[in-house]
């Protein structure tokens, strides 16, 4: 019976549900009954039985893809994914969408705001951000590259498909053993905003950066303090993550310097 072809396995508020979407355009794509994170690998007693289930969720003759984006996050995750590599023989492909930490943080917050047991305020946004969310070197080296073949690991980064979805899409396409295809609209979607994310025409670098950050001065006391700690703990996260993926990120500090301008 077949298996995922490959696994968008993290980071979350890094583009990935959008990737999904555009991909199951041209993939069978396991969405889990509309739930977005497949959670199989999460819940797998190891026994026989669920795999069969799970494998059913999957074709022959065409690229079968799902996506979890705390995978990452969890060794014990990542060694039954790779049991399952080593069982079957099967080449499951990883990929890890990625983005500047502080603007991914932003976006965690921004998402997470609402929630009654969820304050900024009170400073454990420092111990999520140090310790579990966005760092990247430290779940990319434990949980990824020790377990996974370089060659079947693939890095989307979230500024440059905004910046030019084409390219960067035509990428992860080429990854998966696919082609882009001109006449398909793999942004079909009805939220416009989604939309403008993508579409560098829309939407210009710096409006789209003061859509994320500028409203969360009004509801984040001392803000100035938060945007300084925050830096302060990304700065050597971006760098080690350049290190590792052997990649200026150029797009990122463009991204840090921004931000160090609203500092006042």
């Amino acid at each position: 019976m077949p298996l995922p072809d490959a696994i968008i396995c993290g980071f979350p508020k890094c583009g990935t549900s959008r990737l999904s979407k555009s991909l199951s355009i041209v993939t069978n794509y396991f969405d889990n009954n509309g739930l977005g994170e497949e959670q199989f690998f999460t819940n797998w007693d190891m026994s026989e039985n669920q795999l069969n289930s799970y494998m059913m969720n999957f074709r022959e003759n065409c690229v079968n893809l799902s996506k979890d984006g705390a995978y990452v996050f969890f060794c014990g995750f990542m060694k039954k994914i790779r049991y399952v590599v080593d069982k079957y023989k099967k080449n499951i492909k990883i990929i890890l969408c990625i983005r500047n930490p502080i603007q991914a943080y932003m976006s965690y917050v921004n998402h997470n705001k609402e929630h009654s047991s969820f304050d900024v305020n009170k400073g454990e946004y420092f111990a999520n951000m140090k310790f579990f969310y966005y760092d990247y070197p430290f779940y990319i080296r434990n949980n990824v590259l020790s377990l996974f073949d370089t060659t079947n690991i693939y890095f989307v980064i979230q500024e440059r498909l905004k910046n030019d979805f084409e390219k960067e899409f035509s990428k992860v396409l080429r990854f998966l053993g696919l082609q882009y295809d001109k006449s398909v609209n793999y942004l079909n979607d009805d939220n416009i905003l989604t939309k403008k994310y993508h579409e560098n025409i829309s939407v210009k670098h710096d409006e789209f950066l003061r859509y994320n950050t500028l409203h969360l001065k009004y509801w984040i006391n001392e803000f100035n303090e938060f945007l300084k700690n925050l830096l302060n703990i990304c700065e050597p996260i971006i760098h080690n993550t350049k290190n590792i993926l052997n990649d200026p990120l150029e797009e990122w500090d463009e991204i840090t310097n921004y931000y160090k301008g609203m500092i006042k």
